[in-house]
C-alpha cells in the first residue's frame, strides 16, 4: 500500500474515533477531528501529486466526475449517509432521513465498484501495489 493511501485511510480512522463523548477517552474528540483531517488532507495532496493530477488555476478548469478517484465517492457516500449525526433536521424527520441514507448508500457502492473496476485494471495491466 502506497503512502498516501495509507495517509487517507489513518485520517479517516482516527476521525471516525473521535466521534463520541470524551469522558472515556485518552484523547480529546478535537485532538483525533484535527489530527485526522490533516493527515486525511496531506494524504490527498499527496495522491493527487503521485496522479499529476493537481488543480492548475492557469487552465480553465472544468468539472468531471468521471475523472473523479472511487475514495471521493466513498467519502461522499458515508458523509451522506451519517448526516443525521450532524444535522438534527434530519434526525427528527424520518422520511429525510431515509432519502440521505439511501443516497449515500448508492454513492458508497459506486465508489466500490469503481475502486475494484481500477484494481481489475491495475491487476490485468501488471501494476500490483
Amino acid at each position: 500500500m502506497k503512502t498516501p493511501s495509507l495517509l487517507i485511510y489513518f485520517g479517516l480512522f482516527i476521525i471516525l474515533l473521535g466521534f463520541g463523548d470524551d469522558t472515556g477517552k485518552l484523547i480529546p474528540s478535537w485532538v483525533a477531528f484535527l489530527t485526522g483531517g490533516i493527515a486525511l488532507v496531506y494524504g490527498t495532496y499527496l495522491q493527487y501529486k503521485l496522479d499529476d493530477k493537481l488543480i492548475s488555476f492557469t487552465k480553465d478548469w472544468t468539472f468531471d466526475r468521471k475523472k473523479l478517484s472511487s475514495k471521493v465517492y466513498i467519502i461522499i457516500g458515508i458523509l451522506l449517509m451519517w448526516m443525521d449525526r450532524f444535522v438534527e433536521y434530519l434526525d427528527e424527520n424520518f422520511e429525510v432521513n431515509i432519502f440521505f441514507s439511501i443516497v449515500g448508500e448508492a454513492f458508497a457502492l459506486y465508489g466500490l465498484k469503481l475502486y475494484f473496476k481500477e484494481k481489475k485494471q491495475k491487476n490485468e495491466s501488471g501494476n500490483i501495489e
